[in-house]
């Protein structure tokens, strides 16, 4: 999962990848909750959240 991420001291944009692994799912669905730190995780990054190439690349995008 790729986060781009406004949790840093002076507000600008990180960019935190984070590997979940892999699962296999025949039929239904798998549900699991992570607890990730943002507080300034990552590399500084020049995207920004929301906008509509970051979302069409089907990157999660966070503003917390």
């Amino acid at each position: 999962m790729i986060i781009v991420h406004d949790c840093t001291d002076n507000g600008k944009y990180k960019l935190l990848t984070v590997d979940l692994g892999s699962y296999y799912i025949k039929d239904g669905q798998y549900d699991e909750t992570r607890n990730i730190d943002l507080n300034n995780a990552g590399e500084w990054t020049n995207e920004v959240i929301g906008t509509k190439a970051m979302v069409m690349s089907k990157i999660f995008i966070f503003n917390v």
